[in-house]
């Protein structure tokens, strides 16, 4: 049996309309990424969180090297972009592609959106594996490798399943719906890992919360 690591992180999004509209901009909204476990402490594993936003934005690309990982910002249209999370002691990154969507442009009802993952790293070297268990990951034992494999790509039954609930992560489900894949060709796998790194991506339901307030 091999030793996994797994730590949780949040993403999200609150957005609504302004009550006044700035320049061409109607909408508001404040993007974050955070820990997905309050019992773990995010900021001993990553390095930094890096939003790249849209490029008609202006300095598109936002970096935080500490918590709050957060963008706020005003605009006027929905996009997709992607974040990179950095590790601590690697230099290399895992991406996370978003959509941040708005809510109608008459609502009065601020939009909610979240979907949390579970990324798991399998044997890591001693100080990466350090710093994750200083962080409160939980300690997992799996197959190895090869089997993993094997077993991983059943339970996601296609990539393109997987790829398809992490580029709509605005799909409303019913009960969280759990995908594993192997990242073979991930260059993590040297600075990381002694094996492999596993991303368990986990569907929630997006819209967590409707306000019954008004502006």
């Amino acid at each position: 049996m091999a030793e996994a690591l797994q730590f949780v992180i949040e993403i999200g999004h609150k957005a609504s309309t302004l009550k006044e509209p700035i320049g061409d901009f109607i909408y508001k909204w404040n993007l974050f990424l955070r820990s997905g476990d309050e019992r773990q402490q995010i900021d001993k594993v990553v390095q930094k969180v890096v939003f790249n936003l849209h490029e008609t934005f202006k300095n598109p690309t936002r970096e935080c090297t500490q918590p709050p990982y957060c963008v706020k910002e005003n605009g006027y249209g929905e996009f997709e972009f992607p974040i990179d999370i950095f590790f601590n002691g690697t230099g290399e990154k895992y991406t996370i592609n978003y959509f941040l969507d708005l809510p109608p442009a008459q609502s009065q009802t601020p939009l909610y959106r979240f979907r949390k993952e579970v990324i798991t790293f399998v044997e890591p070297n001693p100080e990466f594996r350090k710093l994750l268990i200083e962080s409160g990951a939980t300690v997992k034992k799996i197959l190895p490798n090869c089997s993993a494999t094997t077993s991983l790509k059943k339970k996601a039954n296609s990539s393109s399943i997987l790829n398809s609930s992490l580029n709509s992560p605005n799909t409303s489900v019913n009960s969280p719906n759990s995908s594993l894949v192997n990242l073979n060709s991930s260059k993590l796998n040297q600075a990381i890992n002694g094996t492999s790194f596993l991303a368990t991506h986990s569907a929630f339901p997006s819209e967590k919360k409707k306000s019954s307030s008004k502006k």
